[in-house]
């Protein structure tokens, strides 16, 4: 944090520390603000908490792209695989939103790449439906499983394909010859 950050934060806050008296650790984390899941973590928040949406500040570093706060978490013993109200995990999230250096760090920590969502979405479906090819191929080269269907019955090569995504299909298709 920088020194006019902590000055703000310091005046409409009330202290040096930079998360304000309603922040969440979930909200800390989307921010990968780590002073703040620090300080919260040394007054006893509980990481794994989940907010209405059963989202933990694991699930929103994923969502966030936060791969320092999510590492941050991990460290700490937040649970890898914990899920949402709609089933989702980190993983999800972090495919959702094609962040490679987070998808690389949950699979390093012993994430799924075949947790199973509503509707029988995994990560790999998540990341054919975004487009986001290199991370459906990590998800694939993990272990993830390229036959598995979702919705609609599709695999994620099925998806990418419908929506015209070649080079995600080819991603996958690639990737699972490498195995």
């Amino acid at each position: 944090m920088n020194a006019s950050r902590a000055l703000l934060a310091a005046s409409v806050c009330g202290g040096l520390l930079g998360a304000c008296a309603a922040d969440t650790p979930g909200e800390a984390a989307a921010r990968g603000d780590l002073a703040a899941l620090e300080a919260m973590s040394r007054a006893g928040a509980a990481l794994e908490a989940a907010d209405s949406r059963g989202m933990t500040a694991l699930h929103r570093a994923a969502e966030g792209s936060r791969a320092d706060a999510l590492r941050w978490l991990l460290d700490r013993g937040v649970p890898v695989d914990v899920t949402d109200a709609r089933g989702w995990t980190a993983l999800h999230y972090a495919a959702a939103s094609g962040a490679l250096e987070t998808v690389a760090a949950l699979l390093s920590a012993g994430a799924s790449p075949n947790a199973v969502a509503e509707e029988g979405f995994r990560p790999l479906h998540v990341a054919a439906i975004a487009g986001h090819g290199e991370v459906a191929a990590t998800l694939v080269r993990a272990g993830a499983d390229v036959d598995a269907v979702a919705q609609d019955g599709l695999t994620a090569e099925g998806f990418a394909r419908r929506k015209g995504d070649t080079a995600t299909a080819e991603a996958i298709r690639r990737a699972a010859g490498e195995r």
